[in-house]
């Protein structure tokens, strides 16, 4: 589930979606993954992008063209698609070099696989071998001799957690289930809209009620904090309109909250003043 989720990721990203959301369930024996992408509108293509079964091919390169060596799109179409895809691969892990001690993938390739991948490196030493997850690639490693019995392992500079998902992105495409749509929702613009009205006048009710009980606790120092507060949130808003923020209901809740944790500091600033003033210190 986890290594499905993490194509679904991958796919979700080339919509440019703000935000999107991608949780797994469990049911019993049911795995499945809740996905809501907001403001989409290429629903028919996204139902069927994110529908397909991950595709895991081993392509090898083709030193043939010219073009490979000055343009990135024509070097990643210089690799040609071979019969290794990753139903033939058992599984892919996460190890360290004992040497250099650094995280390295690990292949396990079944019977056929082991024999396809011995031909593969047998005839492109010193070229790069292409992992292409949906057509895109994941890494292009360097084919340094020939890799008989079904095992090998790609080194390079990897963190512990680009491993985990390079591992992880291999095994999805190494996976042979199907991916189907059991339910889809759409949100109309118009529910979202009065989701959103609930939620300013919900803060704004909440603000209201805390700035009318500090004034009614601190007197003329509460009511100096609420001014402060109120020209911090017009300063905030006017710097989300410059840069431009995009503003959704948990950047909203993200405020209101910010909002309420400066009333401690500004009660604590006035009563202080307040303090000193009523004890007549010099710089009050």
């Amino acid at each position: 589930l986890e290594s499905a989720s993490e194509v679904m990721r991958r796919r979700i990203d080339l919509f440019g979606i703000n935000e999107p959301k991608l949780r797994t369930v469990v049911y019993g024996d049911r795995y499945q993954m809740v996905i809501e992408l907001a403001g989409l509108e290429q629903t028919d293509a996204a139902l069927q992008l994110i529908g397909q079964t991950a595709q895991l091919q081993f392509r090898t390169f083709d030193d043939s063209n010219p073009e490979a060596t000055i343009s990135a799109v024509a070097y990643f179409e210089s690799f040609q698609p071979t019969e290794l895809t990753g139903d033939l691969l058992d599984r892919a892990q996460v190890q360290f070099d004992p040497n250099t001690n650094e995280p390295v993938v690990s292949l396990q390739f079944d019977s056929r696989g082991a024999k396809l991948f011995g031909q593969l490196t047998e005839e492109n030493v010193g070229q790069p071998l292409g992992i292409f997850l949906d057509n895109q690639p994941l890494t292009l490693p360097m084919v340094n001799e020939p890799i008989y019995g079904g095992q090998a392992v790609i080194t390079g500079q990897y963190g512990l957690e680009e491993a985990k998902l390079l591992a992880a992105q291999l095994n999805a495409g190494a996976l042979p289930v199907s991916i189907s749509i059991v339910e889809q929702n759409t949100i109309e613009p118009s529910l979202g809209q009065a989701s959103l009205n609930q939620s300013l006048r919900a803060g704004l009710i909440g603000l209201v009620l805390v700035a009318i009980f500090m004034v009614a606790l601190y007197g003329t120092p509460g009511f100096l904090a609420v001014v402060g507060l109120i020209g911090y949130g017009i300063i905030t808003l006017a710097l989300y309109k410059l840069i431009p923020v995009t503003v959704t209901l948990p950047g909203i809740a993200g405020l209101l909250l910010s909002i309420g944790m400066a009333v401690d500091s500004n009660i604590l600033s006035f009563e202080r003043i307040k303090e000193e003033l009523r004890e007549g210190k010099p710089g009050a």
